[in-house]
């Protein structure tokens, strides 16, 4: 039977946890590490709103009990990316149009903030690698084949912001809000015209930065 550090070892991966919500001033606990490598899944695309998220399927592909995932799956659902319904279990949280726009409204205004801390603390490490990063979706805006190259590049570049900020609970709400909308935010940037726009927006942004 493995330990419970080769089984954390394991729901790890080889991936780091820089900008992930759990990835305070301490070491993750096994339910956080399978609860951000699902998150991770989400960002892939691998689960879209509405598709089931199984605790034996999970338990399976880490090789732990399912008490751990189900504590993963708390968690997740305490951040609204997943509800859990009586006898029916998890799935990715499905939004309506009206809670998107209401998301997103939120999430620029937070966004707005942390780039004010940014500003304030004057990163030079951090407003370079921003300005490098809107420099990057401008050139991949300009290509029509690098629809996935760009939502991958804005997500680090939200990370990025999120965790700068200095302020672990404004953190932790921008990474949360993100997860929520990833799939909706890969959807509005399905089009050249939508994503030279929002290359337009993060350009404008870290200029402030």
């Amino acid at each position: 039977m493995r330990s419970e550090t080769q089984q954390a070892e394991r729901a790890q991966g080889d991936g780091g946890d820089e900008g992930k919500p759990w990835s305070w001033r301490r070491p993750l606990s096994l339910p956080e590490q399978i609860a951000a490598q699902i998150n991770e899944a989400i960002l892939g695309g691998l689960y879209v709103p509405g598709d089931p998220v199984r605790e034996q399927d999970i338990a399976t592909k880490f090789g732990v009990s399912r008490g751990p995932v189900r504590e993963a799956l708390r968690i997740l659902e305490q951040d609204g990316v997943v509800q859990i319904l009586p006898n029916r279990g998890a799935s990715v949280t499905r939004l309506s149009i009206r809670e998107v726009r209401d998301i997103f409204e939120i999430r620029a205004a937070l966004t707005a903030v942390a780039v004010g801390h940014i500003c304030d603390a004057a990163e030079p490490d951090v407003i370079r690698r921003l300005c490098d990063g809107a420099d990057r979706l401008e050139r991949l805006a300009e290509d029509p084949e690098a629809r996935d190259d760009y939502v991958r590049e804005s997500a680090a570049m939200a990370r990025l912001i999120a965790g700068a900020t200095g302020n672990e609970r404004l953190t932790k709400m921008l990474l949360s809000l993100a997860l929520q909308t990833v799939r909706y935010t890969q959807l509005g940037l399905a089009t050249q015209a939508r994503r030279r726009a929002s290359a337009a927006i993060w350009h404008k942004t870290t200029r402030a930065a």
